[in-house]
C-alpha cells in the first residue's frame, strides 16, 4: 500500500510510539478537480490495540497540518453512515460534510450504504444551536429492537428528521449484519429514501436516553428538490 500511495505522488503518515512501533497511519493521495487541488484519503488504520487513545483524532490533525503546509485545504474520502465511531470522527470532531452515495455495491450485487466525505478546513460542519434531545426524539424516524431497525412511518417526516443508532463499529456492524437478513437493505432504503425526497446529512452527535447511549444523524430537506 506503501509503495502505491508514493507511485501516486502522495503521503503516508503513521504515529509511533518510543519503542518505534507504529500506533496507527493514515494515507494521502492530491487530486484536482473543478474547484482546484484536494487530497484523497487512502487509508486510515489505527492498530487494535491502540484504539480508543485518540491515536484517529491525532492522524487528522496530522494530515490537516501536512495538507495546510501544501495550501491544501480539502480532504476527500467514503465511509459507511453505518459506522457511527466513523462519523463521531468525521462529523462531530472535524465538521466533515458526509454525501448520500447509492452507487456502491457488494460482491453479490446488494446495495451497501455509502457516503462520499469531503473535510473543507475551512468550511467545516458545526452544531445547530437550537438542537435538544427532546428536539431530536420528536423528529425520530427509526428505532431499534436489538440489532434489528425498525421504520417509523414516512407520514412523520417533517422538513427536519432524525435517523438514531445504537453505537456501531465494524464488530457490531457484521453482528447486526449475521444476525439480520434484512438488516442493510432496510437501512440503505432508508437513507436512499430521505435523499431522493432531497434531505442531507447536516450534523451527527450522541445523545444519552432511557435505552441507553444512542448517536443521531440530523438532516435537513433543500426546499423543492427531488432525486431520482
Amino acid at each position: 500500500h506503501f509503495k502505491y500511495i508514493k507511485a501516486q505522488k502522495g503521503e503516508k503518515i503513521a504515529l509511533v510510539d518510543n519503542s518505534n512501533k507504529i500506533l496507527g497511519w493514515i494515507g494521502l493521495i492530491p487530486d484536482t478537480d473543478g474547484r482546484g487541488k484536494y487530497f484523497i484519503l487512502s487509508g486510515h488504520e489505527v492498530h487494535s490495540d491502540s484504539r480508543g487513545q485518540g491515536i484517529g483524532s491525532r492522524l487528522m490533525e496530522e494530515a490537516q497540518s501536512y495538507l495546510t503546509v501544501l495550501y491544501v485545504s480539502r480532504l476527500k474520502f467514503g465511509t459507511s453512515p453505518l459506522l457511527t465511531i466513523n462519523a463521531s470522527l468525521y462529523i462531530t470532531k472535524f465538521g466533515t460534510c458526509y454525501t448520500w452515495n447509492n452507487k456502491i455495491k457488494l460482491a453479490d450485487g446488494s446495495p451497501w450504504p455509502y457516503v462520499t466525505c469531503e473535510w473543507d478546513f475551512n468550511n467545516p460542519l458545526s452544531k445547530p444551536a437550537e438542537l435538544t434531545t427532546m428536539d431530536i426524539l420528536s423528529i425520530n424516524i427509526l428505532q431499534w429492537r436489538g440489532y434489528q431497525p425498525i421504520p417509523l412511518e414516512a407520514a412523520r417526516y417533517p422538513a427536519k428528521v432524525s435517523v438514531l443508532f445504537p453505537p456501531t463499529t465494524k464488530y457490531e456492524l457484521k453482528t447486526a449484519i449475521d444476525r439480520n437478513e434484512g438488516f442493510l437493505k432496510t437501512l440503505f432504503e432508508i437513507f436512499d429514501s430521505l435523499h431522493k425526497k432531497g434531505y442531507g446529512f447536516t450534523w451527527f452527535d450522541k445523545i444519552r436516553i432511557e435505552e441507553g447511549l444512542f448517536y443521531y444523524y440530523y438532516m435537513t430537506k433543500e426546499l423543492n428538490i427531488l432525486r431520482f
